[in-house]
């Protein structure tokens, strides 16, 4: 059996809202998501350990889950996804002007030179 341990690291969401948009049964597979337009109302980013009782393997990762503005949820394990929506925090909260839920997101896709298909957040002009 194996078993999943999420640890928060940064949210804009309160600590229950948080727990409950991580742990979403009904959150959507990034991928499944690729051009579809959303706007960011929360998000959660954790780390994640996965351990295998049988074979006492410790996997460890991350965990995105962004809460759209029509309280959708988007999960993804991909860092690049989690990097880019890092780097979208950090501008926004260098300027007064700017808020989260007023930037118009999609996840994309494209293709490593190795031939690997990889998914991130970009903003819609």
């Amino acid at each position: 059996m194996k078993h999943l341990t999420l640890h928060i690291k940064d949210t804009n969401l309160g600590k229950i809202q948080a727990y409950a948009v991580a742990k979403s049964s009904e959150s959507y597979p990034a991928k499944e998501c690729v051009d579809t337009q959303f706007n960011i109302k929360g998000y959660v980013l954790a780390e994640t350990k996965i351990e295998d009782d049988e074979t006492g393997e410790v996997k460890q990762g991350i965990s995105l889950s962004i809460l759209t503005t029509d309280d959708h949820i988007i999960g993804t394990n991909s860092k690049t996804i989690a990097n880019n929506l890092k780097e979208l925090i950090e501008m926004v909260n260098s300027d007064e002007e700017l808020r989260l839920e007023d930037i118009t997101c999609k996840i994309a896709t494209g293709k490593s030179k190795s031939g690997k298909t990889f998914y991130s957040l970009d903003v819609v002009i």
